[in-house]
């Protein structure tokens, strides 16, 4: 498949996508592929700042 285009999501999205994983069971941990595990709170946080792993995580969220 090659290189991905960098995808960059508004903030409406990722408030969007940080409510749906809020959520989540409070303890729950999110394995984002070879990135790792996250818990709940970590992954929260990536979304809202729109950092690699909340990148990746509102590609997911949002992928159909």
């Amino acid at each position: 498949m090659g290189d991905k285009e960098k995808i960059e999501y508004d903030e409406d999205v990722r408030k969007l996508v940080a409510a749906r994983l809020k959520t989540l069971p409070d303890g729950a941990v999110v394995s984002v592929g070879s990135d790792g595990e996250f818990t709940k709170e970590q992954v929260i946080e990536s979304v809202l700042k729109g950092d690699e792993i909340g990148q990746k995580m509102v590609e997911i969220e949002t992928t159909k």
